[in-house]
């Protein structure tokens, strides 16, 4: 079956921005056996005695006939009220006498459209799409009328912006749900706008602005148009649409009237379902085909990832536990874009550069069996923006129970922004090396307490990490060389009350960082420690920390110095130390009782008071004649 290529290009790149929501009617419903929405009303008209020969004569196509079921939903529920009967019970008694329902078109859509998560919503009363989500492995949340009201305005807003929608299917059951407990269900137009209107809520600017797949409606249903769409949004919609000749015309009108795009198919009867069916199917086959954003392949061998590095079409996998660590080779492929595990996943390492420059690779959504992270497992992933299915929406990044990290793991995720959490059952005790240098996208950092060491250059050039948590590491003593170096957005830094050891250019060029607070039991800071932190103008608890040397340029061009105190038991102040402090104007070496070295060129450039310069000087003439 050929498609017309200029629309299903559009409905490919609206699936390519990721944030399509499905809108699946009762016509999807009936091809896997149930009533349709006519069908329903005809035998509700039967149990609640309203006259229903209206329907009469009517095909199909007819463009009243929406309008008239409308009528006859409004007479039902009526009739219902008066005769003090629900209309939910019969609903609920016709749709169970339905068994061994056909899914196949359901599990189709979500392995076409879906993926591993997204936004559904549907008018339907039936669980089909819910068992689908079993049969494909989807985790499910299901919002359902009339709890639904309570939860659509904020959670949908949410649920799109947020990260968790890449990794669970999210169902909004509009009209409710013959599975729940509650008895109340929608039926007419009517009692839908009531209900809605009674929460102040609109569907219809709630959906206008989004852009919509809609599978199994009705273009000629009353609703489908004036309930969702009575003003010009920005959303793009796009409708599956079955088309006789006798339908061509009634298309443009909707077309023209609600500016849907109609993806149609030609059958000979609207009531063959198998002609829908296969009709569907081979145009998501087609889809499934040239999206490859959502060409999710399973990875059970290591032939399956050779496959992936030779196919660009594939940009998406699962892997399965059949694939042994060992096997998780997937570096360098480009084009890939979304990794996830199977559920029942229970390897516990990511190898050394398994996913190395993988550069499309955008999310990652780790297991829980996960505790080992191998050197360059993710070096320069530059597009990866989320490593695991986080729950909190205040944060973006959360490792549980990792007991090994190695070198340069997330070296160069230039994208992996916003905040990155270690939680307390992490095990540890030493954030090695590069781990997360070049991050430029990082902001936050909270790490648990059992760690001991920060190692060299671990955050260098993270340049918008604005926080971290070193307080409350009540373990660490010591920071390596160049660990946070040049991260421009650090304002003020913090030390636990044992730590012990800053590591040469741990903190050069933090030009944003104002403050220090140092631990007492401060005993090293190294060679160009501070050098260029230029809005640097306290240091806290540096007078009685236990320092015995301050290195080369440790404080050189720390413009906002203006006074320093040093500490009991210096011994000795290097070359440069305090190179161009262009505000340092007092140092007080009253509290040094051994001071026996400072360098001719440790203060250069600074404008030292009088006063300071004869302190200095008196250190250097004692020391002199006491050698």
């Amino acid at each position: 079956m050929s498609w017309d290529k200029e629309k299903m290009d559009a409905l490919i790149q609206m699936l390519s921005k990721d944030q399509a929501i499905l809108f699946l009617g009762a016509g999807l419903s009936r091809g896997s056996g149930l009533p349709d929405w006519e069908e329903l009303i005809i035998f509700l008209c039967g149990r609640f005695d309203v006259d229903c020969n209206g329907l009469t004569g009517m095909q199909s196509y007819d463009s009243d006939k929406g309008e008239k079921l409308q009528v006859l939903a409004t007479q039902i529920e009526s009739k219902a009220l008066a005769q003090n009967q629900t209309i939910e019970l019969e609903i609920k008694r016709k749709f169970f006498e339905y068994t061994s329902l056909d899914t196949t078109v359901q599990e189709k859509i979500l392995e076409t459209f879906v993926g591993q998560g997204g936004v559904v919503f549907t008018s339907n009363y039936d669980d089909l799409i819910e068992q689908a989500a079993i049969k494909k492995n989807l985790k499910t949340q299901v919002y359902a009328y009339p709890n639904i009201l309570r939860t659509i305005q904020t959670g949908l807003n949410r649920i799109l912006s947020d990260k968790e929608y890449y990794n669970i299917l999210h169902i909004f059951k509009i009209h409710g749900t013959i599975l729940d407990s509650s008895p109340e269900l929608v039926l007419s137009t009517k009692s839908y706008e009531t209900a809605y209107s009674n929460e102040n809520l609109s569907l219809i600017t709630l959906l206008a602005d989004r852009d919509i797949i809609f599978i199994g409606c009705s273009l000629t249903d009353h609703s489908f148009g004036t309930q969702y769409r009575q003003y010009a949004g920005t959303g793009k919609w796009m409708a599956f649409y079955a088309q006789t000749d006798i339908l061509a015309p009634i298309e443009n009108k909707i077309i023209k009237d609600y500016n849907i795009d109609a993806i149609s198919y030609q059958v000979r009867d609207l009531k063959d379902n198998d002609a829908h069916k296969e009709c569907l199917m081979s145009c998501f086959d087609h889809i499934y085909a040239h999206f490859g954003y959502r060409h999710r392949k399973m990875i059970k061998t290591f032939a399956d990832i050779d496959a992936v590095r030779r196919n660009q079409q594939i940009t998406a996998v699962t892997i399965s536990p059949e694939l042994s660590s060992d096997e998780m080779h997937f570096e360098g492929i480009a084009h890939l874009k979304t990794v996830t595990f199977s559920g029942d996943y229970v390897g516990s390492r990511i190898p050394a550069n398994a996913f190395k420059n993988c550069t499309l690779l955008g999310s990652i959504d780790l297991p829980k069996s996960i505790t080992h992270i191998c050197v360059s497992a993710f070096e320069n992933c530059t597009s990866l923006k989320q490593l695991s299915a986080c729950m909190h929406h205040d944060c973006n990044h959360k490792l549980s129970r990792i007991s090994v990290i190695q070198e340069r793991a997330f070296y160069g995720c230039a994208e992996m922004g916003g905040i990155f959490i270690f939680d307390e059952s992490c095990s540890f005790d030493c954030l090695p090396d590069s781990v997360f240098g070049n991050c430029y996208n990082l902001q936050s950092i909270e790490l648990h307490t059992a760690l001991t060491s920060i190692g060299a250059a671990c955050f260098r050039g993270c340049t918008n990490l604005k926080s971290i948590n070193l307080n409350k590491l009540f373990r660490l003593k010591r920071i390596k060389k160049e660990a946070f170096l040049e991260c421009k957005a650090l304002k003020f830094v913090e030390f636990p009350i044992e730590f012990e050891e800053i590591g040469s250019g741990a903190f050069q060029g933090c030009t944003g960082l104002c403050a220090v607070f140092l631990s007492q039991e401060t005993k090293t800071i190294g060679d160009f420690c501070f050098y260029e932190c230029r809005n640097l103008s306290y240091l806290n608890n540096f007078d009685v920390c236990k320092i015995e040397e301050i290195a080369n340029h440790a404080f050189g061009r720390c413009e906002k110095l203006k006074s320093i105190r040093f500490p009991t038991n210096l011994l000795e102040i290097k070359r440069d130390a305090f190179i161009s402090c262009r505000n340092l104007s007092d140092v007080d070496f009253s509290n040094c009782n051994a001071i026996q070295h400072i360098d001719a060129n440790a203060f250069q450039n600074c404008p030292l008071s009088d006063e300071s310069k004869q302190r200095i000087a008196a250190v250097q003439s004692s020391t002199k004649a006491s050698s």
